[in-house]
């Protein structure tokens, strides 16, 4: 626990300082935009068409009872709200959470601009959901966020603690990278000792890339499937669904592009 407990502390630390330099941007990295270049509207737009492509993914599964029955939803890495104010539209309540302060800070100030009641944002603490209780969501999100774990072993606290506060039937949707191998995962673990020891040798490399909560994590796949095997009586691994990586999905020639963008959907 205790080291869990320093992982969390890095997660914090590092979310901060990016929220700091440039929320919008560190949110999503992933694109053509570079820094500064986000305008709020821009990048709230974003939000609202990757929910619509979640839905109709949900939608696929039968699974459309989620967000057509309302109820309460968990956004866990909400970040400033991006995906979360896009939710409120579908369920009574949706409860965002990020382990920076400074990201829940904008995310508040989002909310008061945008006048939105139904979303209620909170502080995590990188480890688990102690501040919720039992049985009291209805559906569990996460989406570009557990990746950023400094550990595979936050992501595998996390699955337990979204079945301890999911209600029965109750579904889970969360993404992270999954090592299809052994061999992949350690692979990654040795290119990121390896950066760090070019970075203290040479001080050529960017801040961000050698850091843990950033460059984030790989999950090994037989560990993943004997952990959600636990709490969920049924699970789903869809690899990079082309409904909401649409035609970008058609670029992933290489095989490990895909176990990137590893989504788990659970029910209860």
């Amino acid at each position: 626990m205790k080291k869990l407990r320093r992982l969390g502390i890095l997660s914090k630390d590092t979310w901060n300082d990016l929220a700091k330099e440039d929320a919008m941007y560190y949110i999503l990295a992933d694109t053509n935009k570079k820094e500064g270049q986000w305008n709020l509207d821009e990048f709230l737009e974003t939000g609202r068409s990757q929910w619509k492509q979640f839905k109709d993914f949900l939608s696929k599964y039968g699974l459309k009872r989620v967000y057509s029955s309302k109820g309460r939803a968990l956004d866990l890495g909400c970040g400033t709200g991006r995906i979360a104010f896009a939710m409120s539209n579908d369920f009574d309540q949706v409860i965002g959470m990020d382990v920076s302060e400074d990201m829940i800070e904008k995310a508040i100030a989002n909310k008061e601009l945008l006048g939105i009641s139904n979303c209620e944002f909170s502080v995590n603490n990188g480890i688990d959901l102690s501040d919720i209780s039992n049985q009291s969501i209805d559906f569990c999100f996460s989406y570009i966020s557990l990746q950023h774990c400094p550990s595979g072993k936050q992501v595998l606290n996390y699955i337990k603690e979204f079945s301890r506060v999911l209600k029965p039937d109750g579904v889970m949707l969360i993404q992270f990278r999954v090592a299809p191998t052994l061999f992949y995962y350690y692979r990654f673990i040795f290119s990121r000792i390896e950066m760090k020891l070019l970075d203290r040798l040479f001080r050529r490399l960017d801040k961000v890339v050698t850091l843990d909560a950033f460059a984030g994590n790989w999950v090994p796949l037989s560990r993943v499937y004997r952990e959600i095997s636990k709490y969920f009586k049924a699970y789903y691994l869809v690899q990079s669904p082309a409904e909401i990586y649409t035609n970008r999905f058609w670029e992933l020639n290489d095989k490990l592009e895909r176990w990137k963008r590893s989504f788990w959907l659970c029910i209860k």
